[in-house]
């Protein structure tokens, strides 16, 4: 079993797709190549794995030259050698691959796992003899998550932290073991042989005992934790900080204005890392046609665009694109025509329109494209008015920057707006962004929500039963919270002034402030958006001025 175990060191971080890649091509693809022409099976589990960070051409390069399933019927091809990536649970498969004891669906077999083999499994594959003979590499990879980018990764399991870290016991549920496994293949591929975890809860106590423990089994004996950071420095152990959702539950519920933040809000996204985009555009002939737009780390617009605020990368299109136009000369005619100043769509129209610059302003349309349907969207859903009134909540401040002492006005205010917007529209888009209101409030309130108010505002609302069910709960996991039975943002509070003291900044309580009004969770956040408003507007103000004196002149 240490034989099978060992590993190289894994290669210098440059990204989890680029080293998830790296490790591949170097332990599977490369240390296979020897034998020829390949065959590549991958079950279920291993291709979302795998499919994010190798494309065809890249196999081909290292000499696959067919890809298939596991799950499938396939044909026998004797004269090649096959590898197969899999995950444990279908090692059985893998087996019965080679029952037929009168003829070889292969040459010879290299099989690589995603996570630990168990004893019984490797007990199942050696007595197997047809696979035995076979048998060329038997590996464990520790690869069992979705690297959805260079830095962010999934665990591919939604519905592993369903329960509430107030549950009364602390052993974790299947689905949590499960997840505790794929996040000990985190640690295993980035070398971190002894990480420092940090947790709260008694489940994230548990959880981190069971990563940990699964994290050292698969690390191979005497190896030693890359310790250069950058520029050749030394860096400590990598800090894990297991975060339950009842330590913050108000940041993921509000809306922000980052371009990829406005993508998965605004439109349809899927796909295993949450990157293909669906559009919709209207034909010459009044129909509809659906597109399906890849959004990942091999499109630099997406790169450079995706943390940004959305106004900005609608004026940086904008200006880029008049860039284009004002170098060429049909188009500095079709811009001048059309008044000089084009909208989104308008520019995209007129790339369009010039089929030779096609290659060039490609990936330019594409974006104009997806960041006019989120605007558009944004308007049609009313999110600016939702959005205002979730920065209301979160930081008890109105717009005028008064403090809100009132619970009752807002709660009418929360009331207006759910009757207005409904009114208008009650499509599934539409109700789960004003769900999404509701539940802040619910936060923002906590343990302050009477039961007549709750029943207003659900009736406002008129929430599905699933729904009705889920803000019900949001409202009792709150209520605890505030009674000590949950005890995350206490915690939080004590944490903020050493965090404060680091970035040189004092806390709401080293501050003198009134003792009057509600007690709502007031994180950062107005600030940055309210400078972003006036940069706006001055952006605009400028621009009527540009436009007042090109008239005059």
């Amino acid at each position: 079993r240490d034989q099978l175990k060992e590993r190289m060191a894994p290669p210098a971080f440059v990204g989890l797709r680029e080293m998830l890649r790296a490790v591949v091509q170097r332990d599977v693809l490369r240390a296979c190549k020897q034998s020829g022409w390949l065959v590549l099976v991958l079950d279920e589990g291993a291709s979302r794995v795998l499919t994010p960070i190798l494309g065809m051409y890249d196999l081909m390069e290292e000499g696959v030259t067919l890809v298939e399933s596991l799950e499938k019927k396939r044909q026998p091809f004797p004269e090649f050698d096959v590898i197969y990536v899999v995950e444990t649970a279908s090692i059985r498969k893998v087996i019965g691959d080679w029952n037929n004891k009168l003829d070889y669906p292969y040459r010879n077999a290299h099989v690589f796992t995603l996570s630990s083999l168990s004893d019984d499994d490797v007990a199942d594959l050696g007595a197997t003899s047809e696979l035995a003979k076979r048998l060329k590499t038997l590996s464990e990879l520790n690869l069992d998550f979705l690297a959805v980018e260079s830095q962010a990764y999934s665990l591919g399991a939604p519905s592993a932290f369903s329960t509430p870290s107030g549950a009364s016991s602390p052993s974790l549920s299947a689905d949590e073991k499960d997840a505790a496994r794929r996040f000990a293949t985190v640690v295993a591929t980035l070398g971190e042989t002894a990480p420092i975890f940090r947790y709260r809860s008694e489940r994230a106590r548990t959880f981190a005992e069971e990563s940990k423990a699964l994290a050292k089994a698969m690390t191979p004996k005497g190896a030693k934790s890359s310790k250069k950071g950058e520029r050749g420095h030394k860096r400590p152990p990598a800090t894990v900080l297991i975060v339950d959702r009842a330590d913050d539950p108000l940041s993921p519920l509000l809306h922000e204005y980052t371009y990829q933040a406005m993508v998965q809000d605004m439109l349809e996204v899927d796909g295993e890392c949450r990157d293909r985009v669906t559009t919709t555009t209207a034909t010459k002939g009044g129909e509809t046609k659906e597109e399906v737009t890849l959004l990942n780390e091999k499109d630099a617009l997406w790169v450079e665009f995706r943390h940004v605020h959305v106004a900005t990368v609608v004026d940086e299109l904008r200006k880029r694109v008049s860039d284009f136009l004002t170098h060429n000369a049909g188009a500095t005619k079709l811009a001048r025509g059309a008044g000089g100043e084009l909208s989104l769509g308008e520019m995209s129209a007129a790339l369009k329109k010039m089929p030779e610059f096609q290659a060039a302003t490609a990936a330019m349309n594409k974006h104009m494209g997806i960041a006019g349907d989120c605007l558009g969207r944004f308007q049609m859903w009313k999110v600016l008015e939702t959005s205002q009134l979730e920065q209301t909540l979160a930081t008890g401040v109105d717009d005028d920057g008064e403090k809100v002492t009132s619970p009752r006005t807002l709660l009418n205010e929360v009331c207006e707006l759910l009757a207005g917007i409904l009114a208008q529209s009650q499509s599934p888009s539409q109700k789960e962004h004003v769900m999404r209101l509701v539940a802040i409030y619910f936060v923002a309130r906590g343990g302050k929500l009477a039961e007549k108010e709750r029943n207003q505002i659900l009736e406002a609302l008129e929430p599905s039963s699933a729904h009705r069910e889920a803000l019900l709960a949001l409202s009792r996991l709150m209520a605890a919270q505030d009674e000590g039975k949950v005890p995350a943002m206490v915690q939080a509070q004590r944490l903020a002034p050493i965090v404060a003291s680091i970035a040189g900044k004092k806390t709401h309580a080293q501050r003198p402030r009134e003792k009057k009004g509600i007690e709502l969770l007031r994180p950062p956040l107005r600030h940055p958006l309210r400078r972003e408003v006036r940069r706006s507007r001055r952006r605009r103000r400028r621009r009527r001025r540009g436009r007042r004196l090109l008239a005059l002149h």
